[in-house]
């Protein structure tokens, strides 16, 4: 069990998620990556970085959360980031297709679970040197303005992981513990792959710059909510999306 400082990076197999942890890796002792199946950019990722350990785990169930947890503990007693990128598939449907099962899906994985897991870690979240302890939420821009149709599960799952935020943030303050999230606007990757090619299309049109977010122009915001800069900032959710 280590005393340094780790990172614990929930939902570590998206591309947004292995961006970040390459980009964050060399700045802790230990990343601890929770994926349900472990991909190859994340393999990739950890064969660069020693300090990357993978956690297969499907963030599922009770139990699965008391798993990872007691897997987590295990590696480490002094936790200074939490972040969150889990989110079931995106799919873009209307609503009168709606079932209980990608409704339950969406608020399971991207409230419920993430809830449990930082009350099972609460003691183990430290502040290291003259750095809070961070909590980072990966949100979307669905939650800034009016949200799209044909979204629904994966909105009210936004939402209900911005509530969270918000919750934590207030019930966290005080013990050195800073949440907040971010919001970024359509980006390209492969989480979109059931999202009709139009519709890609009209967001990147709608954009100043028209064209649709990179990977690239999300992670240096991540970066910065877990850093000592960020120390004054609790329970903000930071908009991604070209001021539009």
């Amino acid at each position: 069990m280590s005393n340094a400082p780790t990172l614990v990076v929930c939902g570590a197999s998206a591309e947004l998620a292995v961006a970040a942890i390459k980009a964050i890796a060399p700045k802790y002792k230990t990343v601890l990556c929770q994926t349900r199946k472990s991909t190859d950019l994340l393999l990739e990722a950890a064969t660069k970085f020693p300090n990357i350990e993978i956690i297969e785990n499907s963030f599922a169930s009770n139990s699965d959360i008391d798993n990872l947890s007691k897997d987590i503990l295990a590696k480490s007693n002094s936790i200074n980031g939490l972040v969150f990128f889990g989110s079931p598939p995106l799919k873009y449907e209307h609503f009168k297709k709606l079932n209980a099962s990608d409704l339950s899906s969406h608020l399971l994985i991207q409230a419920q679970m993430p809830a449990l897991i930082v009350k099972n870690l609460l003691p183990s979240l430290q502040k290291h040197n003259e750095n809070l302890c961070k909590i980072v939420f990966t949100l979307s821009s669905v939650i800034l303005n009016n949200p799209p149709k044909n979204m629904t599960p994966y909105v009210v799952g936004k939402y209900a992981a911005l509530g969270l935020m918000k919750a934590l943030a207030a019930e966290l303050v005080a013990k050195d513990i800073r949440v907040n999230a971010i919001a970024p606007s359509m980006f390209e990757s492969h989480f979109l792959k059931d999202v009709p090619a139009k519709i890609l299309e009209m967001s990147a049109e709608s954009h100043p710059l028209k064209r649709n977010l990179t990977i690239e122009e999300i992670v240096p915001s991540i970066e910065y909510l877990l850093s000592i800069s960020a120390n004054a900032i609790n329970g903000v959710c930071l908009p991604i999306d070209f001021g539009i």
